[in-house]
């Protein structure tokens, strides 16, 4: 008789037959006492109101007392929405003014490495203690886990510098008993012997400040094939060598006991040795839009809401980055967060009046495209670079050039790589103009022996690169003189 009943519905709460197959139309169970109109009054209350009591977040109990519902209800109903008041969870928003470039220049390294180069994540994980326990471990057993002392005896520390290969996985390593810009200099020219002279080097640092020292930067001025990429201020999980320390951590120092530092030392050595014969490399998947796209939902969502504390820190945050309708003080980080195809297309007005009123008066604006054989990802991430670089001067003023074409949906930076430049002031003339457009581009293309830029005026144009050679140049006067011969572009009269 039994075996006849079954619910053919599928699922809690269908509608059920009978033991001889009928349809009966009935739920079993009482009838829903919790109206929707209740739960989301409760889940409201949840995220937006503090205890009346003074406690820093509510219970079931308290939150069914004010609610007017069971305990039971009240957990049912968080556990639905996921909500957990007893958890709370550290963050840092970055305050670095150059943080929307700086994320971008990190993930971009990330996502498309350059030709003929090897990236490395590089940082120091300082303080690792030499720590015996008091009393011996006790192994695991059936039914218990592995159990350990609490209190611990400690014999030194020490620090591990390392660099892993964002390609291949492979990390390498040096430890120092002292973290200092000596020692830092010390890891780069193992990392410089180490690796393949043929190799450009990009190394992406935190701002530590060892890694900015006087005496870094003159090593690394006579060894020009280092190029050092710098993550935001309180944004190292930017850097892929934190993921690679989490490893080591859970894998072998967390439950390791060491009763001197040379045997922690060859305890980590011995361990890294075993991950370089079989190495994984940790793959970046978010792109930058999509990181700073989630960091501007985040603070405009928690702008909007009504949280009392920490409100003060909040709107400082959100006043800083502009969001959610505060006065920016730099740049909006809304804005930033544009993909690049709004980002052309967004451009500021006063931008525009101003090509245009140099247009109308007869000027011609330069035309800049930099050149990276169809890699519209890595040209996106340049142009940015190079435009960064360009809007330093005075005498110029530079914008993102407008795409003839609209931009296929989908194609990362399509529709990006080209910036169009026109001088301003009162001494915009053609050849101080070029010369110090000129000389810009000619010092952002020496960093990096790859780098390519096409600059054209009218029907004119010049190819610099980023290890020019005496034609080269000679091409570069030529093309200067040219076009201050022709006159150039006129000055722009309505300039300030």
């Amino acid at each position: 008789m039994s075996r006849g009943r079954r619910c053919v519905g599928g699922g809690p709460g269908a509608p059920r037959t009978g033991w001889r197959g009928w349809w009966t139309g009935r739920v079993p169970g009482a009838p829903r006492k919790i109206t929707d109109e209740q739960v989301e009054a409760l889940v409201a209350r949840t995220l937006d109101q503090t205890p009346a009591a003074g406690d820093s977040h509510g219970s079931t109990r308290s939150m069914a007392q004010a609610a007017g519902m069971s305990q039971s209800a009240v957990s049912r109903i968080w556990r639905a929405f996921g909500l957990k008041p007893h958890i709370v969870e550290t963050w840092k928003l970055s305050t670095d003014p150059q943080f929307v470039a700086k994320v971008r220049d990190v993930v971009g390294i990330y996502l498309t490495p350059p030709e003929n180069a090897l990236v490395l994540a590089v940082d120091e994980k300082s303080q690792i203690q030499a720590l015996d326990r008091a009393q011996p471990v006790l192994p695991m057993a059936p039914t218990v886990p592995a159990r350990m002392a609490h209190d611990y005896v400690r014999h030194g520390t020490t620090s591990l510098f390392a660099a892993p290969d964002i390609a291949s996985g492979s990390v390498i390593s040096q430890h120092y008993r002292r973290d200092r810009h000596q020692e830092f200099l010390r890891f780069l020219k193992i990392v410089d012997n180490a690796v393949p002279k043929d190799l450009e080097l990009h190394l992406v640092l935190d701002n530590y400040a060892t890694h900015k020292t006087g005496p870094v930067k003159n090593w690394l001025l006579r060894h020009p094939r280092f190029h050092l990429h710098f993550t935001p201020t309180s944004a190292s999980w930017l850097n892929l060598v934190e993921r690679w320390f989490v490893e080591l951590t859970c894998r072998n120092l967390r439950r390791s006991a060491h009763r001197s530092v040379v045997e922690l030392e060859r305890d980590i050595r011995r361990w890294i040795n075993e991950w370089n014969k079989n190495p994984r490399p940790f793959v970046w998947t978010k792109t930058a839009d999509d990181i700073l796209d989630t960091l501007a939902a985040y603070c405009t969502r928690t702008n909007d809401s009504g949280h009392q504390v920490g409100r003060s820190a909040r709107t400082c945050l959100l006043r800083r980055f502009g969001v959610a309708g505060c006065r920016p003080s730099r740049a909006p980080l809304a804005d930033s967060c544009k993909s690049p195809h709004a980002k052309v297309a967004g451009q500021g007005e006063h931008i525009r009046e101003r090509k245009e009123q140099y247009m109308r008066n007869g000027g011609t604006p330069w035309t800049i495209a930099v050149s990276t054989g169809g890699d519209t990802l890595r040209q996106e991430r340049l142009t940015r670079d190079l435009h960064d670089a360009l809007n330093r001067a005075d005498s110029l003023v530079v914008g993102f050039h407008d795409a003839d074409a609209p931009a296929t949906p989908g194609q990362k930076g399509a529709g990006v790589g080209e910036v169009a430049l026109w001088a301003t002031g009162a001494a915009a003339v053609a050849r101080p103009a070029s010369q110090v457009l000129i000389t810009l581009i000619k010092e952002w293309c020496a960093k990096d022996r790859h780098r390519k830029v096409v600059v054209t005026v009218g029907d004119d144009s010049i190819e610099i690169t980023g290890r020019p050679d005496a034609a080269q140049e000679r091409m570069v006067r030529d093309f200067q003189d040219r076009i201050a011969g022709e006159g150039g572009p006129e000055p722009d009269n309505g300039a300030a």
